[in-house]
């Protein structure tokens, strides 16, 4: 029985519209969107419990509770033909979309109102506003197809970094020029040209993939493409994130909290 995982928010309910709806219209394959069933705050009180534990963010994401989360998804994500991201949707979706791409499953796109489109997608294989659309896509046979990637050095990393003002784009470009004194090549495409400007085979190009928070959606689309290629994918933050904690962070090859613990992954 084939597959289809839908992707959404926990705090958009209209996922389950979506499953029902394909459910009643594909009774032959299975639509996979339990992960919903513990409800929109569920983020929130893994934080509010992990805190009160004195646990930090990546000392949380070790824990059992995150750790079961992320599995749990995982798990459903890789026996997954098909993929459908029901917009809006967050960083953690956005990151699970672009793993099953870089694992060759078919990804989708899903907007029920084409004024929430945010974002310009390149790596999946259709975006969608109209449901019978999406339906007549969904019903095309769909072979998981494993992406050749090159092999090199290990010494080409992409940067990826944050497009919402200038200062983000300096601080960018300051956080490139500390890597590449390591003696790495570092493409910074991402955020010298802007989202349209950058190529996908950039990161399969590339050995290593660092995600210099705070970034976009797309940013993390692109992160767990290169997750879902096999390469080492490392999120890094300035500080302790004081907003939404994600489980779905565990994608990454490690999460670090200062340059240094970075420079020691890089350089294993």
């Amino acid at each position: 029985m084939e597959t289809v995982y839908i992707i959404g928010s926990l705090k958009n309910w209209n996922v389950i519209e979506l499953a029902n709806d394909l459910r009643k219209e594909f009774p032959d394959m299975e639509i996979f969107d339990s992960w919903i069933s513990p409800g929109p705050e569920a983020d929130d009180y893994w934080k509010k419990y992990s805190k009160m534990k004195g646990l930090t963010y990546k000392e949380a994401l070790k824990d059992w509770c995150a750790t079961h989360v992320f599995e749990f998804d995982k798990f459903h994500i890789d026996r997954s033909t098909t993929l459908v991201m029901h917009m809006p949707c967050g960083k953690s979706g956005h990151l699970e979309l672009g793993y099953a791409i870089g694992q060759g499953k078919r990804a989708l796109v899903y907007f029920e109102d084409d004024t929430e489109r945010e974002v310009l997608y390149k790596l999946p294989h259709g975006v969608y506003t109209d449901l019978d659309e999406l339906k007549k896509k969904i019903c095309e046979p769909y072979e998981v197809k494993k992406i050749e990637v090159k092999e090199s050095d290990g010494k080409k990393i992409c940067l990826i970094g944050d497009l919402t003002s200038e200062d983000s784009k300096k601080k960018a470009n300051a956080m490139a020029e500390k890597i590449r004194g390591l003696g790495f090549e570092v493409v910074e495409d991402w955020h010298v040209n802007g989202a349209d400007g950058f190529e996908p085979k950039l990161l399969e190009e590339c050995d290593k993939v660092v995600l210099y928070e705070p970034s976009s959606k797309l940013g993390h689309l692109e992160l767990g493409y290169a997750l879902g290629l096999g390469k080492k994918g490392y999120i890094l933050f300035d500080k302790e994130p004081a907003t939404r904690w994600d489980v779905m962070y565990q994608f990454a090859s490690a999460v670090c909290m200062e340059f240094d613990e970075l420079v020691s992954e890089l350089r294993s």
